[in-house]
């Protein structure tokens, strides 16, 4: 996933801006929205601050954490059948107004990553006329085909198997930093990490008439390796390919199709 979706900070309490000053508490925040309030150049923008301070409040709550009715709306209105451009406008209304580090670690956030992964599915796939999330999954989501016919997909994300993403977004972790030396680590681990994720996914889950999603996301690579690490990718699912109707491998961007058996 875009794993760096706008960010919004919390706050609550907040009371009126006057006279450029804002009055409130801040939580689960590493910037004061008072001093964002106060060094505004306009009022306009004294206002747009103080709404977005009044958004954060209805995503996070007291303890900083997701609130419970904010996700269970958001998550409702994805499980209702969109065009694959509404739905993603809407994955990225949801996903703008939580903090990164809460989308990358609270697990009532992952329905909204996997609406992330069925909306990149449906761009690429060019030919998908309405998507949603499923109320009760599995699958986690369905596609309806420009032929009508309605798809089945279950989502599974490869992450490397030692990477820690949540912890990357709470300790704030600069990626770009990386030695090549990792990159190329990252590039080596991919194939493995593919196979012990599909092991572990069709141990639980075997219906051909579903079709498995996967999000290749083992770390930064930067492109080395990809024409090798494609080329193993086949092997690698074939279990997965031997339980579902389809596997679909979306990775950087681009949307791999392995029939099923």
């Amino acid at each position: 996933m875009i794993d760096s979706p706008g960010r919004v900070l919390a706050a609550k309490n907040a009371n009126r801006v006057v006279s450029g000053k804002s009055f409130f508490k801040c939580h689960n925040t590493d910037i004061a929205w008072f001093e964002l309030v106060a060094n505004a150049k306009s009022d306009g923008a004294k206002l747009a601050t103080y709404n977005q301070c009044r958004i954060a409040m209805q995503v996070l709550d007291e303890s900083g954490k997701l609130d419970e009715e904010w996700i269970s709306q958001a998550v409702s209105r994805l499980q209702d059948w969109h065009s694959p451009s509404i739905f993603s406008g809407l994955v990225q209304e949801f996903m703008q107004q939580v903090p990164n580090v809460t989308l990358f670690n609270s697990p009532k956030a992952k329905p909204l990553r996997e609406a992330w992964v069925l909306s990149e599915f449906a761009r690429l796939h060019g030919a998908i006329s309405l998507v949603r999330l499923v109320e009760d999954d599995p699958p986690d989501c369905e596609a309806t085909l420009e032929t009508n016919a309605i798809l089945g997909l279950e989502i599974v994300e490869v992450l490397k198997a030692d990477r820690r993403r949540g912890k990357e977004y709470r300790e704030e972790t600069n990626l770009n930093s990386e030695p090549v030396s990792v990159w190329r680590e990252n590039a080596n681990a991919t194939i493995p990490s593919v196979r012990s994720t599909i092991q572990s996914k069709v141990s639980k889950y075997h219906n051909p008439s579903w079709s498995l999603l996967v999000y290749l996301n083992p770390g930064g690579t930067y492109g080395l390796g990809r024409e090798e690490t494609k080329a193993a990718l086949p092997g690698a699912l074939q279990d997965a390919v031997d339980c579902f109707g389809s596997v679909w491998v979306l990775w950087d961007g681009e949307l791999l199709r392995y029939p099923g058996g």
